[in-house]
């Protein structure tokens, strides 16, 4: 329902398969939909007018699987492995590259693996279509021929919300970041570089701040000494480089950073560390 525009704009033909007897899964169910939605707007972008979208729900052993099929322009083989990184839109049509920033995937695996979940993108190429699987664990202290479930266990606390300072020169990645974390329920700010990031901390006292290392004239590790030099209360300081080697990840300790995250940062190690902080 949330992603019929989507399809009546275009003219597809979808269909909906669903199994014969429940599969449950332990979820947030708004986290769910966000999964769903953002793979049939993906499914929707990529199919030409007309085309057909498939989506299927089954439970496969262990595993609950939800497949979203089309039989649009495909995917590159060469493109598969990264189809999941920030601001990959595929460079499938130019015609559609400005429908958005490529944050959809990049979304979706970080709620699936939140959820202790995969995703895969499958296609034969361009040209052929694509089928992603979404796989999440099944619960199976659930009887599938009860209509009405009570559960026991305690729902999860909420993850609270939390102020987020992102610094970076590069104003689609910063941009992008700040559009997950809103949609992840915190309050994100952008700065494009160091004297602007440290000006905004004294009118404004983020939890987290997630500092590129190659800004320009300030670089994020003077960032950061400069942040932790000023003494009482910070916010915890998140590297994010190209560079993953352990010399690289002791500049980051010696300058002051808490974490230290390879480019592109997975959504679920983002989400994680921020998380981390409502259990402080």
């Amino acid at each position: 329902e949330a992603s019929h525009q989507h399809f009546e704009r275009r003219r597809h033909e979808v269909t909906v398969a669903r199994p014969l007897r429940p599969a449950y899964i332990v979820a947030d169910p708004v986290r769910i939909e966000q999964v769903v939605v953002n793979l049939l707007a993906n499914a929707a972008k990529y199919t030409n007018l007309g085309g057909r979208i498939a989506v299927t729900v089954d439970a496969h052993g262990h595993r609950v699987e939800l497949r979203a099929w089309d039989n649009g322009i495909g995917i590159a083989a060469g493109l598969q492995p990264r189809l999941f990184d920030l601001f990959q839109q595929g460079g499938r049509d130019s015609a559609r590259s400005g429908e958005g920033l490529g944050l959809g995937l990049m979304i979706v695996r970080g709620l699936v693996e939140l959820h202790e979940g995969t995703v895969e993108a499958r296609s034969d190429g361009a040209g052929h279509g694509s089928e992603f699987v979404v796989a999440f664990p099944r619960d199976e202290g659930v009887d599938p021929d009860v209509t009405t479930v009570t559960f026991d266990r305690q729902p999860a606390a909420a993850t609270r919300t939390r102020k987020i300072l992102i610094v970076d020169d590069k104003h689609d990645a910063a941009r992008s970041l700040a559009e997950a974390l809103d949609l992840l329920g915190h309050e994100p700010r952008i700065a494009g570089d160091g004297p602007s990031a440290l000006s905004m901390l004294g009118e404004w006292r983020p939890d987290v701040a997630f500092l590129d290392i190659g800004l320009p004239g300030m670089d994020g590790y003077d960032v950061a000494r400069a942040i932790t030099g000023r003494g009482g209360d910070r916010p915890t300081l998140v590297a994010l480089t190209g560079y993953g080697q352990e010399r690289d990840r002791a500049k980051s300790r010696d300058a002051g950073f808490d974490h230290h995250l390879v480019k592109p940062a997975q959504l679920a190690a983002i989400e994680q560390i921020v998380g981390s902080l409502a259990r402080d």
